[in-house]
């Protein structure tokens, strides 16, 4: 039945189909998965929340969808721990659900939250659970998609993601594997906090050739991915050498310097073809703050400790982030608060992160005035909003225009009245930020400073820092 027939057809036999889901728990599994999936497609379809009755006929679906998915996996459970065929539920009920349908269900499930809002986390769970024993059985393309839907939802699902990473590491040597898919496993995977090495081996290896084929989407996804997990990595390492367990220079994790020179290849590749098509990048928001953001990551992690080297410099960056303000405040009207902030920051990192006397050979033309101007008005812009931004949005921006030298005296005041009730909830690495911003810029705010003071004394206090002074 075409969907327009069935947006139609629904809602005169909701009512039944509601009285039948409720009183029966031997629908066939077909008819049980037909009507989540064209429930959740009118849903998405629509971009609107479905009649009452809808709803519930979905909430009545998925509580069965439960039960049968919990039944089903204690079933499997129970085969692996005595190796016979337990009949836990009534035979009509044990229903074995394939791991492909599977899959379709959990990104069903990440388009509704994205999109409508609708989110299920027991079924969600459910699903992840049944389906975590058979993610051998998925085919790449599938694979992505579940990481995709667990980061997506931000989905707790450790031993399912820990499987999808065994899954793509275990790949035959030489089999090819999609750029998309590439891209969404690597910034999947990140987001999940999974940073094996022989897993980003297996990817990036795949995807220097075939670079100059990405979508602006998948070279964002690729370089965020990339960045977060090169910056764990640097965060692990100095974590070990603080505890006196490691050195600075090992990151862990079994990653081989072959390996890290494929890394930092395929984001001075990125980074190169970015350069090339900064205009037609720049129609993409959110995928230019996010490669933005991850060129910024990237090297101000690997400029921590020793300083930046020759394997981990990305040249051109600082460059291409002056760029892309000066773009950005000709088509300011196109950004979100969010994203205008990630490019001012990067800029600043970038900048800060290089040496201001060293030449990066990119030809840069924006003079340090007209790049004054634009963010002037920038910044203009961002201070109306910062009560709509989070704690650590604010942040970034008044650390970025400090890092500058622009002194945004009124944001900085705006900022203060943001951040005075909310500072106790930031990490501390953005309390330490915060003050130095108003040192850099010698902007008074006594109540605030007053309150990091306290923060910083209270946790300092707590944390325990062996052999620092070694």
């Amino acid at each position: 039945m075409r969907p327009w027939r069935m947006q139609s057809w629904l809602p005169l036999h909701s009512k039944n189909l509601l009285l039948s889901v409720q009183q029966t728990t031997s629908l066939q599994q077909e008819l049980v998965i037909l009507l989540l999936v064209v429930l959740l497609a009118m849903m998405l379809e629509n971009k609107l929340a479905m009649p009452t009755t809808d709803e519930e006929l979905l909430q009545a679906v998925a509580d069965v969808m439960i039960a049968r998915l919990s039944s089903a996996t204690a079933a499997f459970d129970a085969t692996e721990s005595t190796g016979g065929t337990p009949e836990l539920v009534p035979q009509q009920q044990q229903v074995d659900y394939q791991a492909h349908e599977l899959s379709t269900m959990m990104l069903s499930f990440a388009h509704a939250q994205q999109r409508i809002g609708f989110a299920c986390e027991p079924l969600t769970m459910a699903v992840a659970d049944a389906l975590q024993p058979q993610v051998s059985k998925l085919e790449v393309p599938e694979l992505a998609k579940v990481a995709w839907s667990c980061a997506t939802q931000s989905l707790s699902a450790p031993q399912l993601m820990a499987a999808v990473a065994e899954a793509v590491a275990q790949l035959p040597a030489g089999m090819r594997i999609g750029s998309k898919d590439i891209a969404t496993l690597v910034w999947a995977l990140a987001e999940q906090d999974i940073c094996r090495a022989d897993v980003y081996a297996q990817l990036i290896h795949q995807v220097l050739p075939v670079i100059d084929g990405l979508s602006y989407q998948d070279m964002s996804n690729l370089a965020y991915g990339l960045a977060k997990t090169h910056a764990a990595r640097r965060e692990h390492a100095e974590s070990q050498f603080l505890a006196g367990a490691g050195d600075l220079a090992d990151e862990g994790g079994g990653r081989t310097t072959t390996s890290a020179a494929a890394e930092r290849e395929v984001m001075a590749g990125i980074l190169a073809r970015a350069d090339l098509n900064l205009e037609q990048f720049s129609d993409k928001p959110l995928h230019l703050s996010r490669l933005l953001w991850a060129m910024a990551t990237w090297q101000t992690s690997a400029a921590s400790g020793s300083g930046i080297s020759s394997t981990t410099e990305l040249t051109g960056s600082s460059a291409l982030a002056m760029r892309a303000i000066a773009l950005a405040g000709t088509t300011v009207d196109t950004y979100s608060a969010e994203e205008l902030v990630h490019i001012i920051w990067a800029y600043a990192s970038l900048s800060t992160a290089a040496s201001s006397s060293e030449d990066d050979g990119t030809g840069m033309t924006t003079s340090g005035q007209e790049l004054s101007t634009v963010l002037g008005r920038l910044v203009g812009i961002l201070q109306g909003h910062l009560a709509d931004m989070g704690a650590p949005t604010v942040c970034h921006l008044v650390w970025a225009v400090a890092a500058l030298r622009y002194p945004a005296h009124e944001l900085l005041d705006a900022a203060t009245a943001v951040l005075v009730n909310k500072v106790q909830d930031m990490a501390l690495p953005s309390v330490a930020a915060l003050a130095w911003a108003y040192a850099r810029l010698m902007h008074p705010a006594n109540e605030l400073m007053d309150r990091v003071v306290s923060i910083a004394e209270t946790r300092l206090d707590a944390m325990q820092l062996p052999h620092v002074a070694r």
